[in-house]
């Protein structure tokens, strides 16, 4: 099983690349982040819908 990674990297690289990967989507997905990103987004838009 190769992961998408290539073949010559040492079992640690792999891992240290899939513990950075998990991570990385962690951090998108992080609800606390959503949630500010969401009311940041329906405050833009209440605010162009009182100027329309």
């Amino acid at each position: 099983m190769t992961l998408g990674l290539s073949s010559d990297l040492s079992m640690s690289e792999v891992l240290k690349k899939i513990y950075e990967r998990q991570n990385a989507f962690i951090e998108f997905v992080n609800p606390d982040k959503l949630e500010k990103v969401t009311w940041m987004w329906l405050k833009d838009l209440e605010n162009i819908s009182q100027k329309n």
